[in-house]
């Protein structure tokens, strides 16, 4: 007999708040009829594209289950169940039957002793797993982004980064790196229940398409039609800073086989990645 597990602090404090809902499903007749993920690790365009996705007309793909910012989240729906947390986030979010989010496994890891909230998700559809090529440069991204607390930069402003003073740290570019190979290896031992049908694409691949392509591929991929599909933008632009180039060149001198090892782990992504539009 399993035993049965006590509730996390997570659920006991989602149980706590007060629910103030009166019609949890206002103006929506029933559930949406599918789920699209966007899987992906910290710098890999995951923002940058859901912004582009919904400007188009597609349902706003955000973080609903990242572990902190659920009870937020629950607060402001006024729910506190898992039940009615899930039911009321895919409905008020959902678009002409299409519910999207962004996931990564460690959400995914935290969450799926918590309740039964991760078996009221549908992993068994389209999904789209975002990586980055360049491991380094998306490590040494993630660095500068904690360190300046700058993560994103909007169309007409400069590179947050290229004006302060941020130290290398090659221990701490390693850590990151292994830490993302990681979430991709746990991602790849749960491939069959959690991205059966996904396409993989690079954020080299994404930064380097027109808007067109990326549209046209997503509507195909997700069999939905976007309403402003020719309108589709997002305020959001890469960042590319001098910094980020200049320490990927020097932790490159001397780490030549541990980035050589790391990918060899991540050819798995590599042998399926594909163009856009997705054509196989």
């Amino acid at each position: 007999m399993t035993p049965t597990l006590p509730p996390s602090p997570r659920t006991k404090a989602l149980n706590a708040l007060p629910f103030r809902q009166v019609a949890p499903i206002d103006g929506h007749p029933k559930p949406p009829d599918k789920d699209f993920v966007i899987w992906f690790t910290a710098r890999t365009g995951s923002t940058w594209l859901g912004s582009l996705l919904f400007s188009a007309g597609f349902p706003k793909p955000s973080e609903y289950f990242h572990p902190n910012k659920i009870l937020r989240i629950a607060s402001y729906l006024g729910v506190n169940s898992w039940e009615d947390y899930v039911n009321s986030v895919k409905h008020k979010r959902a678009t002409h039957g299409l519910f999207a989010h962004e996931m990564t496994f460690q959400f995914w890891k935290m969450l799926r002793n918590e309740g039964d909230v991760m078996n009221r998700l549908d992993f068994s559809g389209p999904s789209v797993v975002l990586f980055r090529e360049d491991i380094v440069a998306q490590a040494i991204s993630i660095q500068l982004a904690v360190t300046s607390n700058k993560w994103h930069r909007y169309e007409g402003t400069e590179t947050p980064q290229n004006k302060l003073r941020i130290p290398f740290d090659e221990r701490e570019i390693r850590k990151k790196i292994r830490y993302i190979c990681n979430l991709e290896l746990g991602l790849k031992a749960h491939q069959d229940l959690l991205i059966p049908k996904a396409k993989f694409l690079s954020y080299e691949t994404l930064a380097a398409s027109g808007t067109k392509s990326i549209i046209d591929a997503f509507e195909k991929h997700a069999e939905f039609e976007a309403d402003n599909r020719n309108e589709a933008s997002s305020n959001y632009v890469p960042i590319r800073s001098e910094i980020n180039q200049r320490m990927r060149d020097r932790f490159l001198i001397g780490n030549e086989q541990f980035v050589a090892e790391v990918q060899e782990q991540r050819a798995w992504l590599f042998d399926r990645k594909i163009p856009l539009p997705f054509i196989v």
